[in-house]
């Protein structure tokens, strides 16, 4: 069980704010409002596989680099194959003196978007409404709602990943035009940056969450769950 976590940064402009200035202070700008940062939690509904027998949803998981094993040789009875995903959009806010030399450009904030979309496998050996189906199903929520929690503990930390970076310089400068695509791109290399670096302590967490869940201990309830 263990899946996919995909990174990367949308850059959105937002442009028609202008300001009167003068050459002689070509280099002042106007205040900007406080930056805003926002997190959404995207949660999927689960999607339920019932198609694929043992060989097949074994040769699945061993074929994908992406899934970690406990146990590679091991035929698998059920699998929990999570998309987990982190978007950050940039904002920037760009005013344009009146007189069309100078142009001030801000960051305004960012939009984080956390995204998690669960496919469940479950062999079709396994009945619907069978109590191996269950089991399975019981233990491969388990993973689910690891996920869902890893989530929530880890948006402020993406948040503050953000703010520190602005915090680094000041937000808004006075800039010619023809610099600010150069701009805008220097300030997406440093959150990237700095989003990447807890993505990846993210993504250490949920091995180490996941691997929990995948116990020993956990394998043989569920293998005894259902005799009797």
């Amino acid at each position: 069980m263990i899946a996919r976590l995909w990174f990367w940064i949308a850059v959105t402009g937002f442009a028609g704010w202008f300001w009167h200035g003068s050459a002689a202070a070509e280099t002042a700008c106007p205040a900007v409002p406080p930056v805003v940062i926002a997190t959404r939690i995207d949660e999927r509904p689960v999607v339920l596989r019932h198609d694929l027998s043992i060989e097949s949803l074994t040769a699945y998981a061993q074929n994908n680099r992406d899934i970690r094993l406990v146990d590679p040789s091991a035929h698998l009875g059920g699998l929990t194959d999570s998309e987990l995903r982190v978007r950050t959009k940039i904002k920037f806010l760009i005013y344009q003196r009146s007189d069309g030399a100078q142009v001030c450009l801000a960051v305004g904030g960012a939009d984080i978007e956390l995204l998690l979309a669960p496919t469940v496998f479950i062999v079709k050996n396994k009945p619907k409404g069978s109590c191996a189906y269950s089991e399975t199903l019981n233990h491969e929520n388990k993973h689910i709602s690891t996920d869902r929690q890893l989530m929530r503990d880890y948006r402020r930390d993406l948040e503050q990943a953000v703010r520190d970076v602005l915090a680094t310089q000041p937000r808004i400068a006075s800039i010619t035009p023809d610099q600010r695509i150069q701009r805008q791109e220097e300030w997406q290399a440093r959150i990237e940056t700095a989003v990447a670096r807890v993505f990846t302590a993210l993504q250490a967490e949920r091995d180490h969450r996941q691997s929990l869940v995948d116990t020993p201990e956990e394998y043989q309830r569920v293998a005894m769950a259902c005799r009797s």
